[in-house]
């Protein structure tokens, strides 16, 4: 066990979200390799409810008290509030010769709360400056401040965009893997499965304009939404084919999970998933490109009413693909090779 403590600041989602479940799977991975670590939500008693996966929790209600209090004007009637709430609430804040380690969707004076040392897990380098103001020139914001170690991220196009933004910064790539709840099913159903929680107005136009094209007759659309793990894995087994929205996306988990389940690809890669969208398996669509989505998509349907085991087998070379490249085995690795090399980097023992 090692004797400095890691603490991994984690926004209290109720709903499925992709950069929620890979903090927790970052606390778990440290922790099974020994480095004591835990996920710090504010509200006590918290849980995540739609995966499972067993790490120690903390709470510091207290320093997420102060995180939002960052995302409301900071008028009389709120310092008042903030005031008031802090009265009768624990105070305490993780040990200062720990290591914090937060997502890069919190405001950029998050590091202002504490005198830890630092790491940003920026899974999608297109929020980094959400929270920077057009044309600024504020040098001081969480990627400037002395305190910052380095910062992790989950893709090939994530990495150069940070190396190039911040290139006197350490940036470390961790290869995220896909668990075996995603698991390969060659039973095909005329099921057409997609995520709406991005680019809705695409989906509708791609639906409305192919709804009543007889080749899509006995087809079913599947939104995924609000799913736990199990629920999403069990329509994906089930569906021929996903459709994937990726827009600007830091890794864009949902089609390789599609992948692993064997149903064939179609969509937008978001500029992260160039580095797994692939001719021999899947088909990447320009993105937002709705006529040239619309007409791939027609093709694919029809190759499977003529020979649904064309498209299964490509939807199986996918699978294949994915347990080579994205498993759980490469994730810890790149996981372990990541934060030792920040560690090292920055002369900081475990």
């Amino acid at each position: 066990m090692s004797s400095k403590k890691i603490y991994i600041l984690c926004p209290e989602d109720k709903h499925p979200v992709g950069g929620v479940k890979q903090l927790y799977r970052l606390a778990f991975t440290l922790n099974k390799n020994g480095i004591e670590t835990y996920i710090v939500h504010g509200t006590k008693g918290f849980k995540i409810n739609w995966f499972n996966l067993n790490v120690p929790i903390k709470y510091f209600p207290f320093l997420f008290l102060k995180i939002k209090s960052l995302e409301k004007k900071q008028s009389l009637k709120n310092k008042v509030k903030f005031f008031l709430g802090t009265l009768l609430m624990d105070k305490s804040l993780p040990e200062k010769n720990a290591i914090i380690i937060y997502p890069e969707v919190y405001k950029k004076d998050v590091y202002n709360f504490l005198p830890n040392d630092y790491i940003i897990f920026n899974q999608n380098c297109y929020y980094t400056f959400i929270q920077f103001n057009m044309l600024s020139t504020d040098k001081n914001n969480q990627y400037s401040n002395k305190n910052l170690k380095g910062i992790l991220t989950v893709s090939n196009d994530s990495y150069n965009y940070l190396k190039k933004t911040f290139p006197n910064t350490i940036v470390e790539r961790i290869s995220l893997g896909i668990n075996k709840t995603f698991a390969y099913n060659k039973s095909k159903e005329k099921i057409i499965a997609f995520m709406p929680r991005k680019l809705k107005e695409d989906i509708n136009q791609i639906y409305h304009i192919l709804c009543n094209n007889p080749h899509f007759k006995n087809w079913e659309w599947q939104p995924i939404n609000n799913c736990s793990e199990k629920e999403v894995a069990q329509i994906l087994q089930k569906s021929a084919i996903f459709l994937s929205f990726n827009y600007n996306e830091g890794f864009g988990l949902p089609p390789v999970e599609a992948m692993a389940c064997g149903c064939y690809v179609i969509g937008y890669a978001g500029n992260a998933g160039n580095e797994y969208f692939s001719d021999e398996f899947s088909t990447k669509i320009p993105d937002r490109n709705i006529i040239e989505f619309v007409d791939k998509l027609e093709e694919i349907v029809i190759k499977f009413n003529e020979n649904p085991l064309s498209l299964i087998d490509l939807g199986k070379k996918a699978s294949l693909y994915v347990q080579e490249k994205y498993n759980l085995e490469e994730e810890e690795n790149s996981t372990l090779i990541a934060i030792n090399n920040i560690l090292k980097y920055n002369e900081i023992p475990l």
